[in-house]
């Protein structure tokens, strides 16, 4: 009979992309515990080493002691900030404040503040781009730097506009990046295995930082490699004349 059958409601739910992004949280806070722990165990271990010896130490090893404390100091400030904006542009919280700018003017600005304008070889054509212009000053400074830790000079910036989009180019004469590690050189926390880029500190996260300052202004990076030196190209939008009414 009817009243004598047994029903059952199953509900089923896929939990495959909460378990995704749940494993990437572990990941990112057990890489984030593992970078800020070697700059913190210097600060402490060589600061408690001249309380302690304060007196038996002569001058040029205090100084010595104080310079690794400075350079471990700004290492973990620059992590710190580093993993703000990661986490930033992880929540979406981050609103580009999008605006036409010159990109000429923008390139030269940045080499301005970084004081390196006079070592840069430029040929950047006019542009009117659209973008926020902190996240546009970030970009350049990153991949500038990354050009000037890993490569070898002349550091070379070039841009043009290319259809709707305005092509920006920073190329250095070092030995480029290895072929293995190419598909790595945008995720979090990667480094290559090489002995030269083992010896350099860095925070894992520059090059993440400009993939996600690219995306949310509706633009592209990438690296082109092959012959000598590396090149790095963030694609952004062209500024319309709606833009730059507004």
């Amino acid at each position: 009979a009817l009243d004598d059958e047994h029903r059952y409601v199953v509900t089923a739910r896929d939990v495959s992309a909460r378990k995704a992004s749940e494993d990437a949280l572990r990941n990112f806070v057990s890489m984030t515990s593992h970078e800020f722990r070697t700059p913190l165990t210097a600060i402490v271990g060589f600061s408690q080493t001249m309380q302690a010896n304060w007196a038996d130490l002569d001058d040029d090893t205090k100084l010595h002691h104080l310079s690794i404390i400075e350079k471990q100091a700004t290492r973990l400030a620059r992590l710190a900030k580093d993993t703000l904006q990661i986490a930033r542009l992880d929540s979406d919280a981050m609103e580009p404040l999008r605006e036409p700018i010159e990109m000429a003017e923008a390139v030269h600005q940045v080499l301005e503040v970084m004081g390196i304008a006079s070592t840069v070889d430029l040929d950047v054509a006019p542009g009117l781009v659209f973008v926020d212009v902190d996240h546009l000053q970030e970009i350049l400074i990153n991949l500038v730097t990354n050009a000037q830790k890993y490569g070898e000079p002349p550091i070379e910036i070039s841009g043009s506009v290319v259809g709707e989009q305005y092509e920006l180019a920073v190329r250095d004469h070092g030995p480029g990046v290895a072929e293995d590690f190419v598909p790595d050189l945008f995720k979090r926390f990667t480094r290559s295995h090489s002995r030269r880029e083992r010896r350099k500190q860095g925070s894992g996260l520059g090059l993440a930082i400009v993939s996600g300052l690219a995306h949310v202004n509706d633009g592209t990076i990438r690296y082109e490699g092959g012959g000598e030196g590396a090149s790095f190209i963030v694609s952004v939008p062209m500024a319309t004349p709606f833009d730059a009414d507004d």
